[in-house]
């Protein structure tokens, strides 16, 4: 009820902004979610001290964060695993807590995620001079916090991501990858380690897994790894895997034909899900070294080359790429991918109906900004949410401009917002306002939201970000809607289009 309650809230302050003459920036909407200094719930009344990590956010607009809590007078500090439902704050876990599953008390936290669901799952170290019991994985089912997975020193997670409802998947060290069900303890079921038949690749077998698997709302995972074994080579021993219903299957292997391209793979970068089963990387090719990188994307219909090295990069001031790195994948199909200019120039391009379209540039203004003020950086990750808004950081350069970072997000008509930067007033909802005091508003980003990793910019708009305000460090949540009645509408329709989707999902 709490979760419908802040969807229905959403839309309200949509239709605000379409019936309502709106001045600039007014159209943006900030809650604040915690402060320094204030009362931490279940706590027995410490409060948040330290600063505070970038917090993530789901689809019903719930937050989940790390931060540390002490007494008032400053002494027994603690950390803390933090959470919102519909909109009230409440603690998942502390250090010195017994933790589920153990005899031990948690020592040490690493960053939440947080389900659609609104289920906390993140991992840690155990207060434990036992080499059996030292670190684990736990995670809320309907809300009671239960273990996932305890685990040895000897073995060290690589990456913990949560699917939307049912469950949650990570690697240990880079022998193997886990699923983890939501449920009893031990439920974890492999998904791949070394040694085992590598699908798809005649007989060969995993050597070794890198970085994090990623999985989908539907549950289904995908992962990259090394290979070894007869008629393995050099040119040949990397590919990505994906889950499907009948088991894991070899999506692109390096020394496979690359699609669009008479040439072959020779590397490939980490792969992004989505719900549908499609995926994208980045990769380099074998042959030309002045168009030897590239961006794919697979699905149904096969693979399709979306850029290549050497292209003119749209909107790039004639400019061609020459690199790529993280590419990001939504649940619509829409890709944003960050690459470099043959000028060496840094910007975020996303996919459209026309073909690719320019986010930001390195060196160019950018709406929002004044006259002169240009993109020097970007900073961190960025986000692209399930109706191709995309989010991000950059630090801006200009005349007597010292060291200005700014938060970026697109409004749903494509239009870039001015979130948070230094001097920047933000009114709350509870009416008070603060003022943005230090360098940069910071959110977790590098996610297409369904791919169950870290992400503060949530699928209706709304950005979860930490910054250093006069009333001191904070969490808070920006929604950025369209001022013009006629985009509004369109928001409007694709939130209700959005929310129903998902409620039919959750039925079925």
């Amino acid at each position: 009820m709490r979760r419908r309650r802040s969807f229905w809230r959403l839309i309200s302050l949509v239709l605000a902004g379409a019936v309502v003459p709106q001045p600039a920036n007014a159209d943006i909407f900030y809650d604040s979610v915690a402060i320094l200094g204030e009362a931490a719930p279940g706590s027995g009344g410490q409060v948040f001290s330290n600063s505070f990590n970038p917090p993530t956010i789901n689809n019903a607009g719930d937050v989940a964060f790390q931060a540390f809590v002490n007494d008032v007078s400053g002494s027994n500090r603690r950390s803390g695993i933090f959470k919102t439902s519909g909109g009230n704050l409440q603690s998942v876990a502390f250090e010195d807590d017994v933790a589920p599953g153990t005899t031990r008390t948690h020592r040490l936290f690493f960053r939440p995620v947080i389900s659609g669901d609104g289920d906390v799952a993140f991992s840690g170290w155990l207060n434990s001079a036992s080499t059996v019991e030292s670190r684990g994985v736990w995670a809320e089912d309907n809300g009671t916090l239960q273990a996932l997975d305890i685990h040895n020193s000897s073995t060290s997670l690589f990456g913990l991501a949560l699917g939307n409802q049912t469950s949650a998947i990570t690697q240990r060290f880079s022998s193997v990858s886990y699923r983890l069900s939501k449920g009893p303890m031990n439920a974890a079921t492999m998904l791949a380690e070394s040694g085992a038949v590598a699908p798809g690749t005649g007989g060969a077998t995993y050597s070794d897994f890198i970085s994090r698997p990623t999985i989908n709302d539907s549950g289904m995972a995908t992962y990259s790894a090394r290979i070894s074994g007869t008629g393995v080579t050099a040119d040949n021993n990397f590919g990505i895997w994906a889950e499907t219903a009948t088991g894991n299957e070899l999506v692109v292997r390096t020394g496979s034909a690359a699609a669009g391209t008479s040439e072959n793979f020779s590397s490939l970068s980490l792969p992004a899900i989505n719900d549908g089963g499609d995926i994208v990387f980045a990769a380099q090719l074998t042959g030309d070294s002045n168009a030897n990188a590239g961006v794919w994307k697979t699905s149904a219909g096969g693979m399709e080359l979306l850029a290549r090295e050497g292209e003119l990069a749209p909107g790039g001031e004639g400019q061609v790429f020459r690199s790529f790195s993280r590419t990001l994948l939504n649940s619509q199909g829409k890709v944003a991918f960050r690459a470099e200019l043959a000028d060496g120039r840094e910007g975020i391009w996303t996919t459209g109906p026309g073909g690719l379209e320019l986010v930001a540039l390195e060196g160019v203004q950018l709406q929002g900004l004044a006259t002169g003020t240009v993109v020097d950086e970007f900073i961190g990750g960025f986000v692209l949410n399930a109706q191709g808004q995309v989010a991000f950081s950059v630090r801006a350069a200009g005349s007597g401009i010292t060291d200005d970072r700014i938060l970026f997000v697109q409004d749903v008509a494509g239009r870039l917002r001015v979130v948070g930067r230094r001097g920047m007033t933000l009114t709350l909802a509870s009416g008070g306002t603060v003022t943005i005091s230090s360098t940069s508003p910071s959110f977790d980003g590098l996610s297409g939201n369904g791919d169950g990793i870290h992400s503060g910019f949530n699928d209706l708009g709304q950005i979860a970000f930490s910054a250093f305000t006069d009333q001191g460090n904070g969490i808070f949540v920006a929604t950025v809607t369209v001022p013009e009645p006629s985009s509004s509408v369109a928001m409007l329709a694709g939130l209700l289009i959005l929310h129903t989707s998902r409620r039919h999902r959750r039925r079925a």
